[in-house]
């Protein structure tokens, strides 16, 4: 980079008014001394050409904030060999015009639609009314088809009952074995004595 340049107010450098000279025009004459483009300056600042545009121009209301103003008059003016010091102390001294700035747009809040409690409490009861007489209607219907189905007819009664006792004393006769296995197998050993006699 070259060399910063003397920035002190001279006859030379003040316009018909006594305001510091136009810091964009100024600006604008170093980047042309240099030989430089905007498009690389804004590369290498990674300052958005638009914004570099509108302070060559002296338009410093349309740059985002006076903040960012500041800060990009100080790095461009580095970045061309200038005092950025001396440039945003002109810059401050001449008034910083009135940005347009950003109008930021916050979104609104969704309204709460949720159901209020008495609402969810009267679907709980219908839904348990509901529930309640879906299983009532259920457990009717089954005791209404058995009263459907007809009794078994007799001819079959006596074969089932028939089959029905044979079992039971066939069941009765092993328990009787099994309780008399177990009574024999539990007696006490006779005694030598007893056995003697």
């Amino acid at each position: 980079m070259a060399k910063k340049l003397d920035l002190s107010p001279d006859k030379s450098k003040t316009d018909q008014n006594g305001h510091g000279i136009d810091i964009g025009a100024l600006m604008r004459a170093s980047r042309i001394r240099l030989g430089g483009e905007i498009q690389d300056a804004a590369r290498t600042l990674r300052i958005r050409t638009i914004y570099l545009e509108a302070i060559e121009d002296g338009r410093f209301g349309e740059l985002p904030g006076p903040t960012y103003t500041v800060g990009f008059l100080r790095a461009y003016a580095e970045y061309l060999g200038l005092d950025g010091e001396e440039i945003v102390r002109r810059y401050k001294a001449v008034g910083e015009p009135q940005t347009t700035g950003q109008k930021l747009s916050f979104p609104t809040p969704v309204p709460d639609r949720g159901l209020p409690g008495g609402a969810i409490l009267m679907i709980g009861i219908v839904v348990a009314v509901i529930g309640y007489g879906a299983w009532y209607f259920y457990t009717s219907q089954n005791s209404v088809l058995a009263e459907l189905v007809p009794a078994v007819p007799e001819k079959f009664t006596g074969v089932l009952n028939s089959e029905a006792s044979a079992n039971a004393t066939d069941d009765k006769s092993r328990k009787i074995d099994a309780i008399s296995a177990t009574q024999a197998s539990s007696a006490p050993p006779a005694s030598v004595a007893e056995m003697a006699s």
